[in-house]
C-alpha cells in the first residue's frame, strides 16, 4: 500500500516534526459543540472498524468531556482530517460507545489505527498535545501514546489483545516515562530518569518519538516554559516479542476504577494537533 501524501512530514537526523506550529483548539465545549461544531450539526464521522482502513492520520484528535443537556454528561471524540472541520464522531451500526474505534468501553478514550503504510526501520511520530481541566481536577491520571502498535477491531473485555511502544505523560510518576504496551502479556514502564518536564494542564508539549522493532527514542518539550527531556532511549525487556506492526494509539486514562472517564461529570479536554507520521 502506497504511502499517504496527506501526511505532512520532514525527516532530519532519523526523526520527523512538524513543519508550522498551528493554532491549538482550546475554547472549550458548550453543549455538544465540544469539537467547535454547531450543536445541531450530525455527526460526519462513524466509530467503527472502518475507522482502521483509514490510512490518512488525522491532523488533530480531541477528546471532549462534556454536558450533553438530557443526554447527560459523554466523553466524545472528534477528528480532523485534511480539508475537513473537526468532525464529532458518532457510533457506528452495532457500536456501544464512540470513544473507541473497535467499541470496548472497558478502557478509557483512545484513538487507534494499524494503517499507517510506510517503508524503513523505524517508525516517527510527532505532535502537539495540549490539557484543560483534565490534571488539574484531579479527573486525569496520564496520557499514552504509542507507535508501532496493533489494536485488534474485536478486543473486547476478558479478551484484550494490543501492543506498541511508546511515552506516557503521568504526572504521579514524575512526568513523561517509555512504556512498552500490551496483553494479554502485559507491559513494561520505564523509568522516570532526569531531566523531565512539569506535566500539568494549559501547557503545549510537543512530543517526537522514533521506534523500531524492541526500543524507543523519544523527546518531549513544554513549550511555554522550554523545558525538555532530551533526547531518551528506551530498550523493551527481553522477554517482550518483537514490535512487527506499523499502528498509532493515542489513549486517555482516568483516575475511575476502569480508567474510562465516565466517573467526572466536570468539562475537560485533550487536544492533540500537528500530528505527523510517517518512516525512516
Amino acid at each position: 500500500m502506497g504511502a499517504d501524501k496527506s501526511l505532512t512530514t520532514q525527516s532530519h537526523a532519523g526523526w520527523i516534526r512538524p513543519l508550522a506550529a498551528a493554532g491549538l483548539s482550546l475554547g472549550l465545549a458548550a453543549c455538544g459543540g465540544g469539537g467547535g461544531d454547531s450543536a445541531n450539526e450530525k455527526p460526519m464521522l462513524l466509530s467503527g472498524p472502518l475507522e482502521f482502513n483509514r490510512c490518512a492520520v488525522p491532523e488533530q484528535i480531541s477528546i471532549v468531556r462534556e454536558d450533553e443537556g438530557a443526554a447527560g454528561w459523554k466523553t466524545n471524540r472528534y477528528l480532523k482530517f485534511a480539508g475537513s472541520a473537526l468532525t464529532k464522531l458518532a457510533a457506528g451500526p452495532g457500536m456501544a460507545t464512540t470513544k473507541n474505534p473497535e467499541g470496548v468501553i472497558s478502557h478509557g478514550p483512545l484513538h487507534a489505527q494499524n494503517c499507517t503504510p510506510g517503508t524503513g526501520s523505524r517508525q516517527t511520530l510527532s505532535f502537539r498535545v495540549r490539557t484543560q481541566g483534565f490534571f488539574g481536577t484531579g479527573a486525569g491520571n496520564h496520557l499514552a501514546f504509542g507507535t508501532r502498535a496493533t489494536y485488534p477491531t474485536f478486543n473486547a473485555l476478558g479478551n484484550e489483545q494490543y501492543e506498541g511502544i511508546g511515552a506516557i505523560l503521568h504526572p504521579g510518576l514524575g512526568g513523561v516515562l517509555p512504556e512498552r504496551f500490551g496483553a494479554p502479556f502485559g507491559g513494561d514502564v520505564g523509568a522516570s530518569t532526569d531531566p523531565q518536564v512539569e506535566v500539568k494542564d494549559n501547557t503545549s508539549y510537543l512530543v517526537e518519538m522514533s521506534a523500531d522493532r524492541t526500543g524507543v527514542s523519544y523527546h518531549v518539550t513544554a513549550e511555554g516554559t522550554g523545558q525538555t527531556t532530551g533526547w531518551k532511549q528506551y530498550q523493551q525487556p527481553l522477554t517482550s516479542g518483537d514490535l512487527l506492526s506499523s499502528g498509532l494509539l493515542f489513549a486517555v486514562l482516568c483516575k475511575d476504577s476502569n480508567a474510562r472517564c465516565e466517573a467526572f461529570d466536570i468539562v475537560f479536554r485533550i487536544d492533540i494537533t500537528d500530528i505527523a507520521a510517517g518512516w525512516s
